[in-house]
């Protein structure tokens, strides 16, 4: 595979259903620069690997397959797969995820190449949701900050994983790495230190949600994930040296009160559905006086 400026990292599991969507809208893209695509598999077992396998045949020069004989989990897939390319950029997409404009690498790099003291840019995203049980709307809304540092990292979640684009050489994966469950916002915490993060308006990408309905196990899920993120915020705070204390304090203030809603949810789901009823009832009540 020739040597390439960016390399697109596309993660995939089980797949089939959405990954030609994904994979045709990197061979969609118009730039003036080469690129390679890798893919890292995890042992799929839904045809995913044979939609691959003949993606890659039509495409040998430009696509290389990461594949797995058993399944080795999301952290370790999305480990080597980031760590394979030595392109300058990084761009990454999740396999039921896609691109909508042909020129966003194109975009991105024109940008980072500019613009050295960036790590990082990307962009809004329109989401959607699979089964259609509400609209689609965008990922970032009308106040998204153009320009962001580590305090902004550990605000909220503003970064929609189909729309980065990163300097690959400020990326030094730490041993702890593989420990947790948010390798995309460790990442991001990793990448911040080289540099601020870009924010372009614009909408190229697509994130699909998937929906979990308001079953018991999805609220466990979001209570996981909580502690995943709580859990992150300590690993962060150490490996900085406590650099970054107060802004991972208001991190994990804004995370112990995300953690309450989701015990309530987790524990009492029909106190916290009376919750919103009766909100919901206070509220036309009140669009109606």
């Amino acid at each position: 595979m020739s040597e390439s400026l960016l390399s697109v990292c596309l993660i995939t599991y089980n797949h089939a259903k959405y990954i030609r969507e994904a994979i045709d809208s990197v061979l969609s893209q118009k730039a003036n620069f080469a690129l390679q695509l890798v893919i890292a598999d995890d042992c799929s077992t839904d045809g995913t690997r044979e939609l691959l396998l003949d993606y890659q045949k039509r495409y040998p020069d430009l696509i290389h397959l990461i594949v797995r004989e058993k399944n080795v989990g999301a952290a370790k897939n999305w480990i080597e797969l980031i760590s394979y390319p030595q392109s300058k950029y990084i761009a990454y997409l999740e396999g039921d995820d896609y691109w909508t404009d042909p020129y966003k690498l194109q975009k991105q790099v024109d940008f980072l190449d500019a613009n050295p003291e960036y790590s990082m840019c990307f962009h809004n995203a329109k989401v959607i949701f699979e089964e259609n049980e509400y609209p689609p709307v965008y990922f970032n809304g009308a106040d998204q900050k153009e320009i962001l540092y580590f305090d902004d990292l550990a605000n909220h979640w503003q970064i929609a994983s189909a729309s980065i684009v990163y300097k690959r050489s400020l990326l030094a994966l730490p041993d702890w790495i593989e420990s947790v469950n948010n390798g995309d916002l460790a990442m991001h915490f990793l990448l911040i230190e080289g540099g601020p993060f870009k924010y372009i308006d614009n909408v190229m990408c697509v994130y699909r949600r998937h929906n979990q309905g308001k079953s018991h196990t999805s609220n466990m899920s979001q209570l996981n994930n909580v502690h995943n993120l709580l859990k992150l915020s300590k690993i962060i705070n150490e490996h900085y040296q406590f650099k970054y204390q107060v802004s991972i304090n208001k991190f994990e203030v804004h995370l112990n009160g995300l953690l309450k809603k989701a015990e309530i949810k987790a524990n009492f789901p029909f106190v916290y559905k009376s919750r919103n009823y009766i909100k919901e009832f206070l509220l036309s009540i009140g669009n109606k006086l």
